[in-house]
């Protein structure tokens, strides 16, 4: 029984890799599952008001208290 309980969980689960292959081979790096590299699209930054100035803070901090 537990062989057999087995062997359908087994194929059901092999079912699930062929769910969507053409997005897999449309894109390899989605088949790497959490591994993927993340996805960036480059937007155009808003302009500063009129008496403002841009600039950048670097901050290394922790969330959460202790």
């Amino acid at each position: 029984m537990k062989k057999l309980i087995f062997t359908l969980i087994l194929s059901i689960s092999g079912l699930s890799c062929l769910a969507q292959p053409e997005v897999v081979l449309g894109d390899p790096f989605k088949s790497s599952g959490l591994d993927n590299i993340y996805d960036f699209d480059a937007q155009i930054c808003t302009a500063a008001p009129k008496g403002y100035e841009a600039f950048y803070i670097s901050h290394y901090g922790r969330h959460g208290s202790r």
